[in-house]
């Protein structure tokens, strides 16, 4: 079938500019095949993310963005302000929820992600419907279609990469290259006010795509790096005046100074999360063939072959140049990404690191159209010549049976993981906690927690009668201290905090707190001023009881949720640890029926353990062991390899404390196998030492 790019598809390029191609072929007189196929590539994903996204606020950074995005704040670093901005606008929409307008926002630059490859697809000289196969089983593919559900910048920043590249494909092509040109210089500037890390890493394969035009190009270059200059500079300007406003939401406060400036950009403040002092080249090779095997997986394994097809048939046939391109932004965005950062391979920080590579899948399913339309086309050449009007009919079908086929395979395993229409886990979080808080009194959030519930108290206007901090003097422009103050200071401040504030003081997380007494109901603690540390009141909460079981019992497959939740249940565990070993009788008998479903968590076993071992009581030394012992056997629950360590370290901790050296040790070091901190070196030595020292005086 005739069309506008696949004419001289297996032909070596021409040398000249023009290049005569067949009409495209039209279902009618007015829309052509090329077009109609433009506009589902758009429209069909969108529908599908409109369908399947969360209608309140999920996890990752989405109540962060959100926030910052519906009172025009300043995120994260690198600050996003091109996301903030355009966010502002869609968040004024008529949806159910603010929320659904934010994750709205996501769906329609995803699906604009999606039209773009079909652009680049076609470039390459696949036909309208191997490209829209291709198109469709991107936007299908499991992590692409998971950050675009929600209030993430990388749809955008996927947009604006596949724009780019398809206006520079486009360029060498082009009998006015100029045009594309500087349209790409401008989606380049802005990228980098989206996301520029990960639009540097792709810079490489760009620069090839624009060398067919150089002359153009180097003619026209200081103009086009002040397009893309100005671009990126005026969002940023943006930031930094915004930052001076006093937004409600502001990462680190005001931007004041170059040197603060150059913080926030550059990230420096994530340099503990980007590298982990436990990973090593194993990690990263673990991580390169995890990626492998999802790409395969995610684009299907037919999918996958074809993808192989694709990229030799560029290289070989159409253009090398074209083909470098592609595979230069693909190692960029994937194996030189997992060389950068240091991230230990284990579940958690996998669902931290998938959505730094999404735009591979999209390179992936460009090279798999052309790999279909390049096979189709090659079996319908050995079709005899007197078949007649059968061979005219082979590829269009071939394309779309082999097109829905593979759709098909991904949707089923996409929707599994990313329909979350239904989503209420953040919901019920919240809605536990602030049932749990009486009026005017003051919380304390912590990590990534900040966002869910920045959105509902700054978006929503749930509880406007409570006061909501960060208890690292980040994200809320409301703080006590600043975001540079040392823990020390941070901890002094809080201790006078407490004890001089006319509010009910909680937080989140007992690590947070100052030397206080606490209050626990289970998922947060009241701080009791002017109280000794050691004083430790019970709370019986029917909200947080209810939330606890619906934990136990919440399966998901979600490594982000999973963290939280067992996040969530050591706590309870640790609550329920504080029951029993109290020994009031009242209080056991309201708790009674929670103990059964904490042996079913390791998380919550682990909390239980936890307590009952700080507070150094004999006759709990049985309960103990035979508590871990419980917990080993559900230790593939853990999602880090310090909270799977974290089972031996306790472990030892019981072995040492009943006399047992050499079993401690022994734990120890398995502890240090799994995760290899300088925390369980330290405690192996000190006990290698005391070892010593007791041979030494008894020889």
């Amino acid at each position: 079938m005739p069309d506008a790019f696949a004419t001289g598809f297996l032909m070596r390029k021409p040398k000249v500019k023009r290049v005569s191609r067949a009409p495209a072929f039209r279902w009618s007189k007015f829309i052509s095949a090329d077009v109609a196929a433009f506009v589902a590539a758009f429209a069909a994903p969108l529908l599908l993310y409109a369908m399947t996204m969360p209608r309140t606020v999920f996890l990752e950074d989405d109540g962060l963005f959100l926030a910052a995005a519906r009172h025009l704040g300043v995120a994260h670093p690198p600050g996003y302000p091109l996301y903030t901005l355009l966010g502002y606008v869609f968040m004024q929409l008529p949806f159910s929820t603010p929320a659904a307008a934010g994750h709205f926002y996501s769906a329609f630059f995803g699906a604009l992600a999606c039209s773009m490859v079909y652009a680049c697809c076609r470039h390459f000289g696949a036909s309208v419907l191997a490209s829209l196969a291709g198109a469709l089983l991107f936007a299908a593919s499991e992590h692409f279609w998971s950050q675009v559900i929600i209030a993430e910048v990388y749809a955008m920043n996927t947009f604006i990469l596949f724009a780019c590249y398809a206006l520079l494909l486009r360029s060498s092509r082009s009998e006015r290259p100029v045009v594309p040109l500087f349209l790409a210089a401008a989606a380049y500037g802005f990228g980098l006010a989206n996301h520029w890390p990960l639009v540097g890493l792709a810079t490489p394969g760009l620069i090839l795509a624009a060398i067919p035009a150089w002359r153009t190009v180097f003619r026209n270059l200081p103009a086009l790096a002040g397009t893309s200059l100005l671009c990126a500079a005026l969002p940023y300007a943006w930031m930094v005046w915004r930052s001076n406003q006093d937004p409600l939401l502001a990462f680190y406060g005001k931007i004041r100074t170059l040197e603060e400036f150059w913080y926030y950009v550059s990230r420096q403040g994530y340099a503990d999360v980007d590298q982990s002092a436990t990973a090593d080249w194993t990690d990263k090779i673990n991580y390169m063939l995890w990626l492998g095997g999802e790409v395969a997986r995610q684009t299907t394994y037919l999918g996958f072959a074809l993808a192989a097809v694709g990229i030799s048939v560029i290289f070989l046939r159409h253009s090398r140049v074209a083909a470098l391109s592609g595979v230069v932004m693909f190692l960029g965005l994937s194996v030189f990404l997992i060389l950068l950062l240091g991230f230990d391979y284990e579940p958690f920080r996998v669902g931290l690191f998938r959505p730094y590579s999404i735009a591979i899948y999209g390179l992936v399913a460009i090279w798999l159209a052309v790999g279909l339309h390049w096979t189709i086309e090659r079996a319908r050449d050995r079709f005899p010549p007197g078949f007649g009007g059968g061979a005219r009919y082979f590829a269009p079908t071939a394309n779309a049976l082999a097109g829905l086929a593979m759709l098909a395979v991904s949707l089923d395993a996409g929707l599994r993981r990313n329909n979350l229409a239904d989503h209420d886990f953040t919901e019920r979080h919240a809605t536990a906690v602030f049932d749990r808080l009486p009026e005017n009194s003051v919380f304390f959030v912590y990590g990534d927690a900040t966002g869910p519930f920045a959105y509902y108290s700054l978006v929503e206007n749930l509880r406007p009668d409570i006061k909501l901090y960060n208890v690292q003097g980040l994200v809320l422009n409301d703080r006590i201290y600043s975001p540079y103050t040392t823990l020390e200071a941070i901890i002094a401040k809080l201790g006078h905090y407490i004890d001089n504030s006319e509010r009910p003081v909680f937080f989140m997380l007992e690590g947070t707190l100052p030397d206080r007494g606490v209050n626990t109901s289970g998922f947060m603690l009241e701080a009791i001023p002017n109280s000794e540390k050691t004083r430790t009141g019970i709370q019986v909460h029917k909200a947080s009881q209810e939330f606890f079981l619906y934990l136990i019992g919440h399966e998901t497959e979600n490594r982000w949720e999973m963290t939280r939740r067992g996040e969530l249940l050591l706590q309870f565990g640790q609550y329920l640890a504080i029951a029993y070993h109290s020994g009031n009788t009242e209080l056991l008998a309201q708790l009674r029926h929670l103990y059964k479903p904490c042996e079913s968590s390791y998380h919550c076993l682990l909390g239980f353990v936890d307590i009952l071992l700080r507070v150094e009581d004999a006759k709990h030394h049985k309960l103990i062991a035979s508590t871990l012992d419980m917990a080993e056997a559900m230790i593939d629950q853990a999602l880090t390899k310090s909270v799977m360590g974290r089972l031996y370290v306790l472990r030892g901790d019981l072995l040492a404390t009943i006399g047992q050296p050499n079993d401690s040790r022994i734990s120890y070091q398995r502890a240090f196998e799994i995760y290899p901190s300088p925390e369980i070196d330290k405690l192996i030595s000190e006990i290698k030492a005391a070892e010593s020292k007791r041979i030494t005086e008894s020889g």
